[in-house]
């Protein structure tokens, strides 16, 4: 296999812990605009949704097109308030800055955040965000991941080669995206919360250490 030398990362689930912050801050807002569901349901649905755009998100629990702005704007002011509960998972800096610090290595982001809330709440809150030199966001795409246009857009920023690319992620929809575009994918099983569904993964990565020797 070509030796790699372009890696893109996915954020929530992958470099951080958001899980805590954004999912039950969720269903706070659903149940303020009327969206009630059983234990059960609340449990699917996290784990399906988590790490999404929240635009795609709503849509598929069937929220109302007139309700969707109100309960994106509340979602995202609410889980912010709860910044507290994000940890970032062991060893990525100290992962980040050994990649960053090899010839040759170029380090992306693809994430489903918007633009907005990437910089303040990620580039201003850790130091090591100074290490990619592109990211591309929910606002920079029309499609959104499992859709290749993300990555397609972040490989085209990085001049990478498929072939030479890894895209690290958590989700099922990262796969996809990353298979869509014709590159490899790294599944981050250390903090999906479903691992089973990237078992297709071309690197099955238990803790994030594991990136160093693919």
């Amino acid at each position: 296999m070509t030796k790699i030398s372009n890696y893109i990362f996915d954020i929530d689930g992958t470099i951080l812990d958001t899980f805590d912050m954004y999912m039950p801050a969720l269903f706070d807002v659903l149940k303020k605009h009327n969206y009630v569901f059983t234990l059960g349901e609340v449990y699917q649905i996290q784990h399906q949704l988590f790490g999404i755009a929240a635009d795609d998100a709503l849509k598929q629990i069937s929220c109302l097109h007139d309700d969707r702005d109100d309960i994106k704007r509340e979602w995202i002011d609410l889980a912010y308030k709860r910044l507290d509960r994000v940890k970032v998972y062991p060893q990525i800096p100290q992962v980040l800055n050994e990649l960053a610090g090899r010839d040759n290595v170029h380090l992306g982001i693809v994430t489903s955040k918007v633009a907005d809330e990437y910089h303040q709440y990620f580039v201003n809150h850790y130091p090591f965000a100074t290490l990619f030199t592109t990211a591309v966001t929910a606002s920079d795409t029309q499609a959104h991941k499992p859709a290749p246009d993300p990555i397609l857009l972040a490989m085209e920023k990085l001049h990478a080669d498929p072939s030479n690319t890894v895209y690290i992620g958590d989700m099922e929809t990262d796969l996809q995206a990353a298979h869509a575009a014709g590159t490899n994918f790294a599944g981050a099983l250390y903090g999906s919360v479903n691992p089973e569904a990237i078992q297709q993964a071309d690197y099955k990565l238990t803790k994030p250490e594991e990136l160093l020797i693919i």
